[in-house]
C-alpha cells in the first residue's frame, strides 16, 4: 500500500476553488480507471480525492510495480482528457449530492452544523453548490494545467517494500510532478474555534423537507487538544455514559430510535457529543432531558467502585491494542497518524497503559470540569434541527467567536 499527500492551498482557497477541485477529482477518478485498466488486471489499483489540505493519492498492489504506477498516476494529473459530456455528468452528480444534503436525517444535519460553526476554513453546501453551478469546462481545464505549482509531498508505504523501492516511488512521483517545494508558511491550516467557558452556545435550524417528522438535538462539550490524560479519560467516560444514556432516553423515556453518546475529534480538538433524534419531543425539551441525565449520572459516578472503573479501563485497553489485524488496517492507522502530523505510531499501546492507570477520582474531576451542569469551565455547543411542524417562531443562531485553538503541533518540525 502507498499513500501520498500532495499538500497545497490551491484547492481550498475559496468556495469556488473547492467546488472546481471536487469536480476535477471526480473526473480524475474516472480517468484513472481508464488509465490504470491494464494495471488493474495485474492486481494494481489507484485512487484520488481532494480536501482542504490538497490532493491525496492511494496506490495498492504488488510492491515492485508501485513506482511505475505512481509515475503513471502523476503523469495523468495534468494530462488526462476531459470530455464535455463527462464534465456535465460529474457536475450534475455533485450538484445533486450537495442539493440533497439538507434532506439527510436531522442527526446528520446537526453534526454538519456543529462542524461548520467550529471549523475554519470550511464552506457550506450552498457555497459549494453555487461554485459548481458557475464552474465551466475551461475553468477546470485551467485548474488541471496549473495544478500544484507548489506542493508539499508526504508518502507512506506499507508492505514488503525495501527502502530503495520506497525512495524510487517518491522520486518518480516528484519528477513527474515537477512542482516547486511548498514553503511551510503556505501550508494549509484549518483552525477550530474555542467555545466560551461556562456558557451555552445555541444554534437552531429547520429541516428543509416538509415530510421530515423528526427533530434532532446535539449537545456537544468541547474538551480541547490532546493533552495529558484527557483523551483516555474522555474515552473511558464516553463508554461509561453511552449505555446509561441509551437506556435512560431511548429505552425508558422512548424519545426516539437514535440516541447516542460518543467521543469525537475535530481537527485535533476532542469533544463529547450527546445526540437524540425524536419525533415526540422538541429539541429544547430533549436538551432538558439530557441535562437531567447528566445530573443523575454524576451520582452514578460517585457510587462507582474502583474495581468497576478498572474493569472498564481494562476493556478499553484491549480495544486500543486490537489493531493491525490485517495489513490494510495497519496501513490505514499509520497513515492517519501522518495526516494528523502526529506520527505517534505506538499510540495504541501507550494509550492502553495510560487508561489502566486512571482512577475514579480522576474520572469524577474530568466530568466536573468538562460535562457537569453549572461547571464554570464547561464549553457547550447545542445544535437544534427542527421538523417544520415543531419549529419555533424565531430561531437563534449564536456564533462561537474567533478565539481559536493552536494548530496541532507538527512533530516533523520539532
Amino acid at each position: 500500500f502507498a499513500f501520498v499527500s500532495l499538500r497545497t492551498p490551491q484547492l481550498y482557497e475559496s468556495a469556488a476553488a473547492a467546488a472546481q477541485a471536487e469536480l476535477y477529482a471526480a473526473l480524475l477518478s474516472d480517468a484513472l480507471q481508464d488509465v490504470t485498466y491494464q494495471a488493474a488486471r495485474a492486481g494494481l489499483s489507484a485512487g484520488a480525492s481532494v480536501g482542504w489540505q490538497g490532493l491525496s493519492l492511494s496506490l495498492s498492489g504488488y510492491d515492485q510495480r508501485l513506482p511505475e504506477l505512481a509515475a503513471l498516476v502523476a503523469d495523468s494529473l495534468r494530462t488526462f482528457d476531459v470530455a464535455p459530456l463527462a464534465f456535465e455528468r460529474q457536475r450534475d452528480g455533485l450538484l445533486r449530492q450537495l442539493r440533497g444534503a439538507d434532506k439527510r436525517q436531522p442527526v446528520e444535519q446537526a453534526a454538519y452544523r456543529r462542524n461548520l460553526a467550529l471549523e475554519t476554513p470550511r464552506y457550506t453546501n450552498e457555497q459549494l453548490a453555487a461554485g459548481l453551478e458557475k464552474a465551466t469546462l475551461p475553468q477546470v481545464l485551467g485548474l488541471q494545467r496549473r495544478l500544484l505549482p507548489e506542493v508539499e509531498v508526504e508518502a507512506l508505504l506499507c508492505g514488503n517494500v525495501a527502502e530503495g523501492q520506497a525512495t524510487q516511488l517518491v522520486l518518480k512521483l516528484l519528477n513527474a510532478l515537477g512542482s516547486r517545494p511548498l514553503p511551510v508558511a503556505r501550508r494549509p491550516v484549518r483552525r477550530v474555534r474555542v467555545l466560551p467557558a461556562g456558557e451555552r452556545t445555541l444554534q437552531q435550524f429547520v429541516a428543509a423537507s416538509q415530510a421530515e417528522v423528526n427533530s434532532a438535538t446535539e449537545v456537544y462539550f468541547q474538551v480541547g487538544g490532546d493533552e495529558a490524560d484527557d483523551w483516555v479519560l474522555l474515552t473511558l467516560l464516553s463508554q461509561l455514559m453511552s449505555k446509561a444514556f441509551y437506556s435512560e432516553l431511548r429505552t425508558k423515556q422512548q424519545l426516539g430510535y437514535i440516541v447516542q453518546c460518543s467521543a469525537n475529534e475535530i481537527d485535533g480538538v476532542r469533544g463529547l457529543s450527546f445526540l437524540v433524534q425524536s419525533k415526540v419531543a422538541a429539541p429544547e425539551a430533549v436538551e432538558e432531558r439530557i441535562e437531567a441525565f447528566l445530573r443523575l449520572f454524576r451520582g452514578t459516578l460517585l457510587l462507582l467502585g474502583e474495581a468497576e472503573v478498572q474493569s472498564y479501563a481494562a476493556s478499553i485497553a484491549a480495544q486500543f491494542t486490537d489493531v493491525d489485524g490485517r495489513l490494510d488496517q495497519q496501513a490505514g492507522r499509520l497513515w492517519a497518524e501522518c495526516t494528523r502530523r502526529r506520527y505517534d505510531f505506538e499510540r495504541p499501546w501507550r494509550s492502553a497503559e495510560k487508561v489502566k492507570r486512571l482512577t475514579r477520582e480522576q474520572l469524577i474531576a474530568f466530568f466536573d470540569r468538562h460535562v457537569a451542569s453549572g461547571s464554570p469551565t464547561r464549553r457547550q455547543l447545542s445544535t437544534h434541527v427542527y421538523a417544520q411542524s415543531m419549529a419555533p417562531p424565531q430561531l437563534r443562531v449564536q456564533l462561537p467567536g474567533d478565539d481559536f485553538y493552536p494548530a496541532p503541533r507538527d512533530l516533523l518540525l520539532v
